[in-house]
């Protein structure tokens, strides 16, 4: 394939390992980008690298955009903007969006583009390349095109640039307003002005009139009173500020931030934000990484610091997924909504946590695999489960296996169904609603969340029918229960919290946990079923992510992004292929109401 054919900014990589995406950062905004080039692998498959380039161009087209609005592009149309930006000043909220609000914002957001435009062209050390700059206003108008047509993905996209234009002159949304349709709806006022500006500019380029004269009263802060004298914002008070605003449904990730920023603060020390440094990123990351697994433990018992205990030598230390997948990613998550809410009042724009690992621990660990037939045999068929299925108060331990078993869901999937609505039957298929949706008759204590952010109805395998599930269920709807396990309690909305860690300490009494295959991976808890049912699914030729939730993707991840799968897949269509699933294991039937719905 010759080059000449390839999008813009794609080429051949050097090393003969498929495409790559590059892109020089303009000089002008070099400084807030914090590199000179963008560049990522595209793989090896052409056309999904293509697609690939051409969402990166976009992407990075927003980046430099939005680096000049921070940097240069500045209306300079009133002396109550530029004071907006002072650290000693309150930002005005604004707790209802109005016609003459959008109104001033759009005369502001053409006057900040128009703006920005000038000072690149006067203040840059080369002649703008007019082609290019075309092309540059032509992808960027067509993302705010999409946003303009209410394209969820690219109205979202324009959220930072948003926040920065208000805050440079002198506003803020109030709480309530953030995540509703008001923010979205002037989202996607803020992308129509920037195409409008878009379009003015691409007249001045091309020697043409501008297609309309913008004549508005630009955004005004109604009375700008300095704020009593203060400090300036310092880390503390931005990581608290960061941990009290995390979204309540990601409780695993708001662990991860709540243990590593304030490791953070701790080896770097607490400090104005205007003085957080490169330095003090790459000393932290530097330093965690020779930090001993489970190292909170060992502080807690001999009551050393993060850097003594550092300073120890160790025989194992951090593993590479750790360090890149909770270290790393937490610390870039904060300094990402730190330049998006803080670099206003001195927050620095160019940290990154690219800081290489040095360990030695780079294979994948503690990866679970498949249960074989025996093992099966031997989760259902023993002294224990003889007790429990037999017991009314301990059968609902049985039906969690049970169903992770052949739904081979997450276990918070499965433990925030609703017995009141989140199944049914329909033209003699029984079937499960995954789902993150409230409904009518929610359970207060359960934040439901799915993981992939798209819900699913999958129907129930014949043994869990033969063995009674629909009749359990309806049992419980007529309890009035609200979740599938009433006997355990929610964890921070988390239904499946308490059931987690009930599996892996089963596993544990019947000596199932632990053991491990030839490459290394064992069996561990719950997520060991979702590899039982797809690798037994495939073992019989069968592909089952669609029952288990995961995606099944094509060649063309954007294509994949636009489809509607309930009409690709149907419901009997899942039947055949569930049909397939046969672990060679027949259940025992529990005790309770043993499927008298499903007789």
């Amino acid at each position: 394939m010759d080059e000449i054919t390839m999008p813009q900014f794609m080429s051949k990589n050097p090393r003969g390992t498929g495409y790559q995406f590059r892109r020089g950062v303009p000089a002008d905004v070099r400084t807030s980008i914090g590199k000179r080039e963008f560049k990522l692998a595209l793989g090896g498959n052409f056309q999904v690298a293509s697609q690939r380039c051409r969402e990166l161009a976009v992407e990075t087209d927003r980046q430099i955009a939005a680096a000049r609005a921070s940097n240069t592009s500045q209306p300079v149309v009133t002396g109550e903007a530029r004071q907006a930006s002072a650290p000693n000043v309150l930002l005005t909220e604004v707790h209802e969006i109005d016609s003459d609000f959008i109104a001033k914002l759009h005369t502001t957001v053409i006057e900040q583009v128009r703006h920005g435009d000038k000072n690149q062209r006067y203040r840059g050390r080369e002649a703008i390349n007019v082609p290019e700059k075309l092309q540059e206003i032509e992808r960027i108008r067509n993302w705010a095109a999409m946003a303009r047509n209410g394209d969820k993905i690219a109205v979202e996209g324009w959220s930072g640039m948003l926040t920065s234009t208000l805050k440079r002159n002198g506003y803020q949304l109030a709480q309530a307003l953030r995540g509703s349709q008001e923010e979205r709806m002037l989202l996607i006022e803020y992308a129509s002005a920037y195409r409008d500006a878009l379009d003015t500019l691409e007249s001045e380029y091309l020697g043409k009139n501008s297609p309309a004269a913008f004549s508005g009263m630009t955004l005004k802060r109604p009375a700008l009173e300095p704020a009593p004298t203060q400090d300036v914002l310092r880390l503390s008070a931005a990581i608290n500020e960061f941990l009290a605003n995390l979204p309540p449904e990601k409780r695993s990730v708001n662990e991860k931030h709540g243990f590593v920023l304030p490791a953070f603060l701790e080896v770097v020390g607490d400090m104005p934000i205007t003085e957080l440094r490169q330095s003090h990123v790459k000393d932290f990351l530097l330093t965690v990484q020779k930090l001993p697994p489970r190292w909170s433990e060992l502080r807690k018992r001999d009551n050393k610091s993060i850097r003594l205990l550092a300073s120890q030598e160790w025989p194992e230390t951090l593993a590479l997924s750790t360090y890149e997948g909770t270290y790393c990613s937490s610390l870039r998550t904060f300094i990402k909504r730190g330049v998006a809410d803080w670099q206003d009042v001195g927050f620095p724009t160019a940290l990154t946590t690219n800081i290489s690992y040095l360990g030695s621990r780079t294979k994948v660990e503690r990866k679970q695999r498949a249960l074989r037939t025996h093992e099966i045999q031997s989760i259902f068929f023993n002294s224990r489960m003889e007790k429990i299925v037999r017991s009314p108060e301990k059968v609902h331990k049985f039906w969690l296996l049970a169903i992770e078993l052949y739904t081979g869901a997450r276990v918070r999937e499965i433990c925030q169904l609703n017995p009141q609505y989140d199944w049914g039957e329909k033209n003699g298929i029984w079937w499960l609603r995954i789902t993150d949706e409230v409904g009518a008759k929610s359970d207060p204590d359960v934040i439901k969340s799915v993981k992939t952010g798209k819900p699913r109805t999958i129907p129930m395998h014949a043994e869990l029918v033969r063995i009674g599930l629909p009749g359990y269920l309806e049992s419980l709807r007529k309890k009035g229960a609200r979740r599938l396990f009433p006997s355990w309690a929610p964890t921070q909305g988390d239904a499946g919290a308490a059931p987690g860690k009930w599996v892996a300490n089963y596993l544990r009494s019947i000596g199932i946990h632990g053991v491990a295959n030839e490459l290394g991976n064992a069996v561990r808890g719950s997520h060991t079923f979702r590899h039982t049912l797809l690798t037994h699914g495939r073992k019989n030729s069968v592909n089952l992510r669609c029952i288990s939730g995961h995606h099944e993707k094509s060649d063309n991840e954007v294509a994949d992004g636009y489809e509607d799968e309930t009409m690709l897949l149907k419901l009997a269509d899942m039947v055949v292929r569930l049909k397939e699933l046969n672990y060679g294991v027949m259940l025992p039937v529990p005790a309770g109401p043993a499927g008298s719905l499903a007789k």
